[in-house]
């Protein structure tokens, strides 16, 4: 839990920097958390259905 948070804090200096080809990357691993949370959601959802 730790080490997701300190992930994102760095992605969000690297955010801040425009510039950096990291930037990509972070948007990306966003991206596909995103997408793994809202499948989750959308599971569970079906599951009580």
């Amino acid at each position: 839990q730790l080490v997701t948070f300190f992930k994102i804090k760095r992605c969000e200096k690297l955010f801040s920097n425009s510039k950096h080809f990291m930037q990509d990357y972070c948007i990306f691993n966003f991206i596909i958390l995103s997408l793994i949370i809202f499948n989750h959601s959308v599971f569970i959802i079906m599951k009580d259905l």
